[in-house]
This record gives structure tokens, C-alpha cells and sequence, in this order.
């Protein structure tokens, strides 16, 4: 019966501990800068802006 209580519970620090390896993995990843990948659909290069404020020569990228 002791056996059994002692797998248990290593079982489940077993799995916090992987838990906590993948949620590292993450944040580690997540604070990565993700690079800007170019669209198959091309950009927006403002040309005459008019009265908007954006300054001639803004590239805008296509995003999904």
C-alpha cells in the first residue's frame, strides 16, 4: 500500500514538472520577436496621403 501511495505521487510531481517545462518553453518563445513574414499578396505604399497624417512612403503590410 505504500508502494502504490509513493507512485502516486510521484506521478504527480512527474507531471507538475513537465507542466511547468512546457509553460517555460513558451513564455521563453512568446517573448521572442516574431519576425515579419511577407505576404504572398504584396503591400501598400502610401503615395498621396492627403490629409491624413500618414507620411508619404508608409508601407503597410497584408496581414491574414
Amino acid at each position: 500500500m505504500l508502494l502504490l501511495r509513493v507512485a502516486v505521487v510521484f506521478l504527480l510531481y512527474f507531471f507538475l514538472w513537465q507542466v511547468m517545462r512546457v509553460v517555460a518553453r513558451d513564455l521563453r518563445n512568446q517573448s521572442l520577436p516574431a519576425p515579419v513574414q511577407t505576404s504572398p499578396f504584396g503591400q501598400l505604399v502610401v503615395a498621396s496621403a492627403g490629409q491624413t497624417g500618414i507620411p508619404v512612403g508608409k508601407v503597410f503590410h497584408w496581414r491574414r
